[in-house]
């Protein structure tokens, strides 16, 4: 099958240094939701922080699944790409899956869609119509991926998405993998976006809403 590779350390500036992964979502924090829906299928699930500070924040609020380990980020450089490195040195898996801990509604059964085409492809990228892709929700053959992430490393490139442009990519349209992808891959960026997942959640239909009273989880 395939590692799971959940990047969880990001600095959320925009949301003012939140910790993310520990947002609640229907009573869980969302990087649970992410482990829950990996843990029976993945082989491994490896979580990559960026500071000690964030595994215990981690391991206080979630119970770890057995095959579910903490790595931490091994650069000092803070990026989704330099994050993926890390877990993908520590994964013995030919495959691995890369999402991200801000995206608590995505589906296993969506990743075993995109993870098919690693057969014949480096790495497999939702893409939308407009061209926007998804690098972060995405597999890749880790051995490929490894060697063109340090190379973008070391030229000082930190984009995840420099690392499409180096292998042989298949770029699925969002809309073959499932039938809402504007739910499957809605990432929490903004307090907007935080809110428009609890509604996403509830089922309830978006509209505007007071979010003061809403206690965050730190950095």
């Amino acid at each position: 099958m395939f590692d799971v590779l959940i990047l969880s350390g990001g600095s959320a500036s925009r949301l003012k240094g939140v910790f993310k992964p520990l947002l609640p979502i229907n009573g869980k924090p969302m990087l649970l939701h992410i482990i829950n829906e990996f843990r029976s299928t993945a082989d491994n699930i490896i979580i990559v922080v960026h500071s000690s500070r964030q595994t215990d924040l981690i391991k206080k609020c979630i119970p770890m699944p057995r095959n579910t380990q903490i790595v931490l980020d091994r650069l000092d450089i803070r990026s989704p790409l330099t994050g993926a490195l890390s877990g993908a040195i520590v994964s013995k898996s030919k495959i691995i899956f890369i999402v991200a801990a801000d995206m608590p509604f995505f589906k296993c059964e969506v990743a075993l869609k995109i993870a098919k085409y690693c057969n014949t492809f480096d790495a497999c990228i939702p893409a939308w119509p407009n061209g926007y892709v998804e690098p972060l929700a995405a597999a890749y053959v880790r051995s490929r991926y490894l060697h063109v992430a340090k190379q973008l490393i070391d030229q000082g490139i930190l984009k995840a998405q420099a690392v499409v442009k180096k292998l042989k990519t298949k770029f699925i349209d969002v809309r073959e993998l499932c039938k809402q992808p504007d739910v499957i891959f809605h990432n929490v960026n903004t307090i907007n976006d935080y809110v428009k997942a609890l509604y996403i959640a509830e089922n309830h239909k978006l509209q505007a809403v007071s979010y003061t009273h809403l206690t965050l989880p730190t950095n």
